[in-house]
């Protein structure tokens, strides 16, 4: 209760939180006033259903974050933008300029998240860990973030879903185009730009490019990245639809410098990807859905000495991911109804060069059907989901899910949600790669999970919209190290995380609101310390159209000792600040944006390790260009 208790006052009195994206209402004619902080797209979310759903009627807890919040935000990567929703803890290997990340949902492990972009699993089937520092923020369309077990829907995701959505084709035959350079101290740079508009009555396009670099804010962790996307649609007869996309990112970067260890390591991790997809309608409400992927993964981990040229660890993975999936849609009266199948084929080796090691080729294929419906009975939507698993290396799991919402006026939902999840046991770990789990685990099972969520949004309070969330996840079957046996089990049989949401947004007022959440979880493990973990963040803004946009942001978490052990001499006793201003100019057709941030602001400290410390303060400044 004391933990709480400074939590609450953390998050009320010691001015830092922050957060965006709260989910709306559908609006009722009479009474619009969720609606009027959305636009249409807004209102329809496509995670928890793998289809358009209202997220009026949308049982699961979803944060939705926009391609425009996403711009006001002046941020370089994907992880930025998830330390600032609630619930989610972003780990850091050392936060600087696109440093490797990892997220927690709820206080799950990383490896429990599944990391999606356009429907490809960006999980590294050997480890099931995915790293969003790949993907250009540039291209998002938007993020959905699904907090709490997506198994349903999605199979192995017994944390919750971050679904990436990628920009569309343009829609006039003029290209409408930006351009962005950002320069900074440390030699940070970002350079980007996209394009987009039709080539004829059929086809559409989006291009897009980047480049972003750094020496490194702290202890030399340089980045740099070169990145392309492109994305091509054509309207066929019978108003069916075909489009393909194509992705390449390859970043080098140092991860870490531990000169206590006298290591530091360098990452270089190219991803390729492409996408084909097939939309046709077959009846009124009717609709089908066809669609196939690749993703090449070449992964290359280095360490070495900081004092010589001796290499510790070399490391190289190479992974390649084909998928296909098909469903059917159906939306007519009451119903909004998904019937559907998908397969997944990983192939993984990997050798290491300091050694004559090299893996035997390894394979895992995966295939699985799933439907959900969601219908609405007045103000009461009920929604079920369930889908079968069959994993090859591992038993065959069946993920029910169960919710509804209630819509009490145009002003306040309430939601409720009770679904199952499971983690599927990754191929290194089945298979024995000595270079990331150790041993074979030939016992080792997946993990299973209940969630169970309740919560409430409203606008009702007039001058801000609130929503809360109660959640509780119990785990079973918990992975754990047997000394005994020298490989993993299932041997931890209990684990709960409990905890609440909070979130706030006020309305305008002389043109400054406030942006505020938190989210507090507490560890129940059985034969295990408990322990807890918080976070929170405030965004104050000051936006006033014809003058400039002003923004100072808070960050804080409190990783507890499971996360971070007082022998590892982390820093959880303060804030990390932004301030960005920005400022557009608009003369006729000539339109930019300058914009200066200062992040870290006042130079504070916070991280989980010391051997993995945040960067200090530093300066950026660029400017925008729309045509």
């Amino acid at each position: 209760m004391k933990q709480l208790l400074s939590f609450i006052l953390v998050l009320f009195l010691s001015g830092g939180l922050a957060v965006n994206s709260l989910s709306a209402a559908e609006p009722y004619p009479e009474n619009n006033d969720l609606s009027m902080y959305f636009t249409e797209d807004e209102l329809v979310v496509e995670s928890s259903a793998r289809a358009p759903r209202l997220i009026s009627r949308t049982a699961e807890n979803i944060t939705v974050i926009t391609a425009e919040e996403i711009e006001k935000m002046k941020l370089h990567s994907v992880d930025e933008i998830l330390a600032r929703v609630s619930g989610l803890f972003v780990d850091y290997n050392g936060q600087d300029f696109m440093n490797l990340a990892v997220t927690l949902i709820h206080g799950s492990d990383y490896e429990h998240v599944l990391v999606l972009l356009d429907g490809i699993r960006l999980n590294k089937a050997s480890a099931e860990i995915a790293y969003c520092n790949i993907v250009p923020v540039q291209i998002i369309k938007r993020i959905e973030v699904i907090k709490g077990a997506a198994s349903s829907a999605w199979g192995s995701a017994l944390g919750g879903v971050i679904n990436i959505i990628t920009k569309d084709p343009g829609v006039t035959a003029r290209p409408v185009a930006d351009l962005t350079t950002s320069l900074g101290e440390y030699g940070s740079q970002d350079f980007r730009g996209d394009v987009s508009g039709r080539i004829s009555d059929v086809a559409g396009y989006y291009l897009a490019a980047g480049y972003q670099s750094s020496d490194g804010i702290l202890d030399g962790r340089f980045f740099d990245n070169k990145n392309v996307y492109g994305k091509f649609n054509f309207q066929l007869p019978r108003r069916s639809n075909l489009s393909f996309s194509y992705g390449l990112s390859a970043p080098e970067y140092k991860s870490n410098y531990m000169e206590s260890w006298d290591m530091q390591t360098v990452i270089n991790d190219r991803n390729q990807w492409f996408t084909a997809e097939l939309s046709m309608p077959l009846a009124e409400g009717l609709n089908l859905y066809l669609g196939g992927h690749r993703l090449d993964n070449d992964l290359r981990v280095k360490s070495g000495a900081i004092s010589s040229p001796l290499v510790y660890w070399d490391p190289e993975y190479r992974e390649d991911n084909f998928g296909g999936s098909g469903r059917l849609t159906w939306s007519r009266g009451r119903h909004n109804a998904v019937l559907g199948a998908e397969i997944e084929r990983y192939e993984e080796k990997d050798r290491e060069k300091t050694s004559d090691y090299q893996a035997q080729c390894r394979y895992e294929e995966d295939w699985a059907f799933y439907a959900n419906d969601s219908f609405h009975l007045g103000r009461f939507s009920p929604s079920l989901g369930l889908r079968y698993d069959h994993l090859s290396l591992d038993n065959s799991q069946l993920s029910p899910s169960l919710g509804f919402t209630w819509q009490q006026d145009g002003n306040t939902i309430f939601r409720a949600l009770v679904a199952r999840g499971f983690r599927k046991p990754p191929i290194a770990l089945k298979s024995g790669d000595p270079y990331i789990y150790g041993n074979l685990s030939p016992d080792i099972e997946a993990e299973e999970l209940w969630s169970w969520q309740v919560g409430m949004e409203t606008s009702a309070l007039q001058f801000c919209r609130l929503k809360t969330t109660l959640f509780l996840h119990q785990t079973d079957d918990v992975w754990r190290y047997n000394e005994v046996k020298g490989y993993f089990d299932n041997s931890g049989k209990g684990e709960e995380r409990r905890g609440l949401e909070l979130e706030i947004e006020t309305m305008p007022f002389y043109n400054f609101s406030l942006q505020a959440n938190g989210t507090y979880l507490y560890f129940d493990r059985e034969g295990m310390t408990n322990d807890d973990m918080y976070t929170a963040n405030l965004i104050l803004i000051y936006d006033r159209v014809d003058f400039f946009r002003a923004e100072l942001s808070g960050h804080y978490v409190w990783w507890g000792d499971i996360s971070s052990p007082a022998s590892w001499n982390g820093r959880c006793d303060n804030f990390l600040w932004n301030l960005t201003l920005s400022k557009k100019i608009t003369y006729n057709t000539f339109n930019m944006d300058l914009f200066l941030v200062a992040r870290n602001l006042f130079n504070g400290a916070q991280y989980d390790d010391e051997l993995t410390k945040n960067a200090g303060r530093w300066v950026e400044a660029g400017i925008k260009f729309y045509f």
